[in-house]
């Protein structure tokens, strides 16, 4: 089952953010309507979102439990390849999306850009404070144009 494994994850970074958020995680379960994970200013590094990340796609080859929303914001040790590899797991089913103060590039914002174009359900995206290119900004600023449904604080 999915599920464990990402707690497992979430725990082996060793990070109190992560094992608060395990924690909360193996209490609550995964409900059939869906879960949030916030990992604000956990310390998170590269590795630690790879392993994350590879919990997650775990979770949706098995058709686990949605996740609504998900937050890394203010971990700016993730890096892009970091961030890559997340985005690259989240299910069609998030709809929030929070990495402020990451420290990311344009890698990050292009993925980023990908993913909100194609995801039905995203509402609201947070990725401010980050150093995304002038070109790159312009392209979010268009998203936010072109999809009105779509909160997008860059």
């Amino acid at each position: 089952m999915a599920g464990p494994d990402l707690i497992a994850a979430l725990l082996d970074t060793g990070k109190p953010v992560c094992k608060a958020a395990a924690a909360r995680l193996e209490m609550e379960g995964f409900p059939s309507s869906g879960f949030d994970l916030h990992l604000r200013g956990a310390g998170l590094t590269t590795p630690d979102a790879l392993a994350i990340a590879e919990a997650l796609n775990l979770r949706l080859v098995e058709n686990a439990s949605p996740m609504r929303s998900f937050s890394i914001s203010y971990n700016a040790e993730i890096g892009d390849d970091g961030v890559v590899a997340l985005v690259g797991s989240f299910p069609t089913s998030l709809s929030e999306i929070g990495m402020v103060g990451c420290d990311l590039g344009d890698e990050s914002a292009e993925v980023l850009l990908q993913f909100a174009q194609t995801v039905p359900n995203l509402k609201m995206m947070c990725i401010e404070d980050n150093r995304f290119s002038p070109q790159m900004r312009q392209r979010f600023k268009a998203l936010g144009a072109a999809q009105g449904s779509l909160l997008l604080i860059v």
